[in-house]
């Protein structure tokens, strides 16, 4: 596959990268399906969800097709963006669904009185608005949450690849695959007389 082929510099585990972006994309898909099923409480949902859906699948595409996968900074800087986007939204949704499942409202309708032994209108109480689709915005909230803690993660690694690239594109004598190369040494070596010297 083309992420086998040639990689950036300070790339890491890209096929653990696919998978964990893949499975985020399934997340985001079943968190868009239950955003559109409860849309009324759960609407700004639909904004990160829809960015996270269309990021992970061009990433994904890119790094399947491409000849090389897709910068870490650019990583650094969508998933960033998503992962704000969400922080803004999961808060208010959550309350909203919590406020709607837990919600107490009074009706008057025709139903079974157990006292009198017999069906007539009257007044009631019902707990959660499970008609309007309460449960389902409980469930969307859910996937979303596990879609913003799957961005944060990818955005740490890319942050962490970002670093190794910088760091092999300023001292490339540490690039693998060039003679006496050792690969990526960490970041104190930094400070050490050997990469003063380069």
């Amino acid at each position: 596959m083309a992420w086998d082929r040639s990689l950036p510099p300070g790339e890491s585990s890209p096929r653990t990268k696919l998978i964990l972006r893949s499975f985020t994309l399934l997340l985001t898909t079943i968190g868009l399906i239950l955003t559109g099923l409860s849309l009324i409480y759960t609407w700004p949902l639909f904004i990160p969800l829809s960015l996270s859906f269309l990021w992970n699948l061009a990433n994904i595409i890119r790094r399947l097709t491409a000849q090389t996968p897709v910068v870490p900074g650019a990583n650094v800087g969508v998933d960033l963006i998503i992962w704000l986007v969400f922080v803004a939204t999961l808060l208010f949704t959550w309350a909203s669904a919590i406020e709607a499942v837990s919600f107490v409202s009074d009706y008057y309708g025709y139903e079974y009185d157990s006292y009198r032994g017999y069906y007539g209108y009257g007044y009631g109480s019902r707990y959660g608005d499970a008609g309007n689709g309460a449960e389902i915005a409980v469930g969307a909230a859910a996937m979303a949450t596990l879609v913003f803690v799957f961005t944060v993660a990818l955005w740490v690694w890319a942050c962490v690849d970002c670093h190794r690239y910088r760091f092999l594109e300023r001292y490339p004598v540490y690039r693998r695959g060039i003679k006496g190369g050792t690969g990526y040494p960490g970041p104190m070596v930094l400070q050490t007389d050997a990469v003063q010297g380069v």
